[in-house]
């Protein structure tokens, strides 16, 4: 579920925006609500397809992106960066730090995480790396983008 509290006044037409975002990664979604102590959000409920294949990182920007445009504000937890691998992203919601920078460090990121892991693969064919995309870059080449080593 992505849920927001009421107060963010938030309207319906948006939401439906974001299950259009949703749509491109195959995600079906429903309007939703909760109310717990007095205070009540609105949102999406999403079903995700039986093993899906998307780039879930890119996925996560998309949403945030989504709302970044809309001028939500946002708060991490503490273990937030530890979560997504990377101090980047929360710095990209906060402005200071643009999506070529999270791109390139994402990228460096992958590859080495990749060979750190290569070793102990179980199956064949190997996983492919998912590249994240500035959205320039989305209309040029493909995210799929196996790694070389």
């Amino acid at each position: 579920m992505i849920l927001l509290p009421d107060s963010l006044k938030i309207p319906p037409f948006e939401w439906h925006k974001l299950t259009t975002v949703l749509k491109k990664y195959n995600i079906q979604s429903h309007p939703d609500m909760l109310s717990r102590n007095a205070h009540t959000s609105s949102g999406l409920r999403l079903k995700f397809p039986e093993n899906a294949e998307f780039a879930s990182f890119e996925l996560l920007v998309d949403i945030l992106d989504f709302f970044k445009q809309r001028g939500v504000s946002f708060s991490f937890s503490r273990i937030f960066d530890k979560a997504v691998g990377t101090t980047k992203l929360k710095e990209w919601c906060s402005n200071t730090c643009d999506i070529s920078q999270l791109v390139a460090l994402m990228k460096v990121g992958l590859k080495e995480f990749y060979a750190k892991a290569k070793p102990i693969f179980l199956y064949e064919p190997n996983p492919q790396i998912i590249y994240l995309q500035k959205k320039e870059e989305a209309k040029k080449a493909p995210s799929s983008i196996p790694l070389k080593t």
